[in-house]
């Protein structure tokens, strides 16, 4: 089984209620279920480095889903890419104030 569900995104920024719910309970149940259906393997795809960010959301939910795989016995591999940035004009600012706020941008660099 393969699970990329994320409750935490630019489409989610905008709806009304808590959509954190998907990375918390969600991927609980989904473990559990998983767990009592006999589920070979889950395969989750979580974050780079989610270990290391308790404080950003997302990322530490990424690691408590780990850690509940982990502690429930259930036999997964956490495949763990690259962040996706498509909030990162939304949470910086509020975070770090604007002047922090990373530039991104595609292509090469000008010359």
């Amino acid at each position: 089984m393969v699970a990329s569900a994320a409750g935490f995104s630019a489409h989610t920024a905008h709806t009304k209620g808590d959509n954190s719910r998907t990375d918390t309970e969600g991927y609980r149940n989904l473990v559990d279920a998983a767990k009592n259906a006999g589920v070979a393997r889950v395969v989750l795809i979580s974050i780079l480095e989610c270990d290391k960010a308790p404080d950003v959301p997302h990322f530490s939910q990424k690691f408590a889903t780990e850690k509940y795989l982990a502690e429930k016995r259930q036999p997964y591999l956490a495949l763990r890419a690259g962040a996706f940035l498509d909030r990162a004009r939304t949470l910086w600012p509020q975070r770090f104030g604007k002047e922090s706020s990373p530039t991104l941008s595609l292509g090469s660099p000008s010359t």
